[in-house]
């Protein structure tokens, strides 16, 4: 039980992390935070990535454990599989939701994630290699497969 709380606090340290390396390379900084400091921007990268971390591996990501565990997928390939999925289904659900309460709607959001998907795959696919590196590293600290093959014996 210690190992999973630690795979849960430790694997989504991945999101911030990487939030901020992309902010200190490729962030242009946005007119309502031309302001900021560049420590300032670091540190709104790190809170939201942070944020979106966490959120989506306690609400996605235990549900997908449980599943994983309970229908013995204990691999290590399952488990970077199932979750480069939810992050690449988080990442969709968040940029059509970002357009759609905006002023011009989730058919706008629509059209760029699908002009995203088409023209720079790079994006979807670093969500997924991102989802996919949580994944192995929550199932490193946590070991499933040894909790199942302590279980049958």
């Amino acid at each position: 039980m210690r190992r999973t709380l630690s795979a849960f606090l430790v694997s989504p340290l991945w999101v911030p992390l990487l939030a901020a390396v992309y902010a200190a390379v490729f962030w242009k900084t946005p007119d309502f935070m031309e302001h900021f400091s560049q420590m300032e921007l670091f540190s709104v990268a790190i809170a939201i990535g942070a944020m979106l971390g966490y959120g989506i591996i306690l609400t996605f990501g235990a549900i997908a454990h449980r599943l994983l565990w309970s229908n013995r997928r204990t691999s290590i390939l399952m488990y970077a599989s199932v979750f480069s999925g939810i992050a690449l289904l988080s990442w969709c659900a968040l940029l059509i939701g970002g357009w759609a309460f905006g002023e011009y709607g989730i058919q706008f959001g629509i059209h760029v994630l699908v002009d995203t998907v088409l023209h720079r795959p790079y994006v979807p696919g670093a969500a997924c290699i991102l989802g996919a590196l949580v994944g192995s590293t929550f199932w490193a600290i946590a070991r499933p497969d040894r909790k199942m093959r302590t279980e049958q014996r």
